[in-house]
């Protein structure tokens, strides 16, 4: 399995008067652990090298869970605790404190050199006349250092077409040294803005040819900003128990299905961390949990034939079951 998403019952610790889950949701914390370490060991021996195996679960149960699943996976191939946002606030709380969080525990087979996660990036690559057929992107040339911390890095760029100073920024300093930069402006790995008329930035770039990302084969890493702000923003703000209950009243009742995951949920999960043709496991199916797939068959399912009392029926561009 290339993808492992599980949705067990949460520990409660407060007694579950009505069990909304329709299955058991008031464990003794002991049987809890227990009833969760079994189906981990067997989930570890299905996943794929470097496949992942996401966990969901509640406030109440996820240190305990986390120190479960260190003890099973190896605490070194922990991934992340990615928090989604369940529901708005309430005002009958303990505490007069909100808790509209639930989490997600990411492990995976891989180690840390290891691109578990990531997606497909439609890049944007500029052609010009000074680099004929190889096109181009940009990509920042400073630091998450200081010129200070990085004394090496503590200089003036200049253009050497156009002879235009760019000092370094006090809080970042450059990503190459004085020493290096001629070698990376040689090999074409350096751009300045004056260079073009329709660049609209003020500060040098990295230059990355096509045939660098091509030959990387690797997929774009999660952690870009724009793909980390698209993923949590998804987490937070639209992954709550009230789209899950809508899609399940448009499908079926609330009778059948209570507090189910939305959809968008596990299709940014699989976006994450499957390709085409992978295999996607969530033994929970049964147990309230919508699983998705891309109606051009982005993934093979066969919960039809698990589920039978279910029919399949599109939403938008996937399908639940």
């Amino acid at each position: 399995m290339k993808c492992i998403y599980i949705d067990p019952p949460y520990l409660f610790r407060k007694k579950i008067q009505e069990d909304a889950f329709k299955y058991n949701s008031n464990y003794h914390k002991s049987t809890w652990l227990t009833f969760i370490k079994n189906r981990l060991e067997m989930s570890w021996k299905l996943l794929k090298d470097i496949g992942t195996i996401w966990i969901h679960t509640g406030d109440d149960g996820l240190h305990y869970l986390k120190i479960l699943c260190d003890d099973i996976f190896g605490a070194e191939h922990f991934v992340a605790t990615l928090p989604r946002k369940s529901r708005d606030g309430k005002s009958d709380v303990p505490f007069n404190l909100s808790q509209d969080f639930d989490w997600i525990l990411l492990y995976s087979k891989g180690f840390e050199r290891d691109s578990v996660v990531g997606r497909k990036v439609d890049r944007k690559y500029y052609e010009t006349d000074d680099f004929p057929g190889r096109p181009w992107r940009i990509a920042d040339l400073t630091k998450q250092t200081t010129p200070k911390e990085r004394p090496n890095s503590n200089f003036t760029m200049i253009n050497p077409r156009t002879g235009k100073e760019y000092l370094v920024n006090p809080k970042r300093s450059w990503a190459i040294t004085k020493d290096t930069f001629d070698y990376y402006y040689k090999c074409g790995g350096i751009g300045f803005p004056d260079d073009y008329e329709f660049m609209s930035g003020e500060l040098p770039f990295r230059r990355i040819f096509k045939e660098e990302d091509d030959r990387r084969g690797k997929p774009t890493s999660v952690n870009s900003d724009f793909l980390i702000r698209k993923l949590i923003e998804d987490l937070m703000t639209n992954s709550k128990n009230k789209s899950g209950n809508d899609e399940i009243d448009a499908l079926f009742s609330r009778d059948e299905f209570g507090y189910a995951k939305p959809e968008n949920l596990i299709k940014n999960i699989l976006e994450v961390s499957t390709i085409e043709n992978d295999i996607v496991l969530d033994f929970f199916m049964g147990f309230r949990v919508i699983i998705v797939i891309e109606a051009n068959s982005y993934v093979n399912t066969r919960s039809s034939r698990l589920i039978p009392k279910f029919k399949t029926q599109k939403i938008k561009s996937w399908c639940a079951a």
